[in-house]
């Protein structure tokens, strides 16, 4: 991903059923904080409803996730993770056809994966390694306790 595409924010604009026009664009710091929960949730579920299946690639994943299964048992976490992501309110995204929430869900998920996969990780990857080693410096400096 090129600096330029990480810094730019063009928004995926997603048609609704209903006329409605929802611009979809990366996350910044403040939905990140927002969304880490209910987000948690929903990728909670998500890995739930795939245990004991076998995947041979990515689109695999993909192609098993359980969608109504994913509704069920995180329904209200995902309604709202597409509302912080979108800007939208809770209920607006509650009450849509569940056709247009998923075509949310599917440019949320687009739009914000690029980003996380090739920017966001390996940046939080390296901190990771930083601070282990400077937490491993001040543990050898720290006095033992005799």
């Amino acid at each position: 991903m090129s600096e330029l595409e990480v810094l730019t924010r063009e928004p995926k604009v997603v048609s609704l059923g209903n006329g409605t026009q929802v611009d979809v664009l990366r996350m910044v710091a403040r939905q990140w904080v927002r969304f880490a929960r209910p987000g948690a949730e929903v990728l909670s579920a998500v890995k739930a409803g795939l245990d004991g299946k076998a995947f041979t690639s990515a689109e695999d994943v993909v192609k098993q996730i359980d969608i109504f299964y994913l509704l069920e048992t995180a329904g209200d976490p995902l309604i709202e993770a597409v509302a912080v992501a979108t800007g939208k309110e809770a209920t607006f995204v509650a009450e849509l056809d569940p056709a247009d929430l998923l075509d949310l869900v599917d440019a949320v998920v687009e739009v914000n994966w690029s980003f996380f996969a090739g920017h966001l990780l390996p940046k939080v990857q390296a901190l990771g390694s930083k601070w282990k080693e400077k937490a491993a410096e001040v543990a050898g400096q720290a006095p033992s306790s005799a």
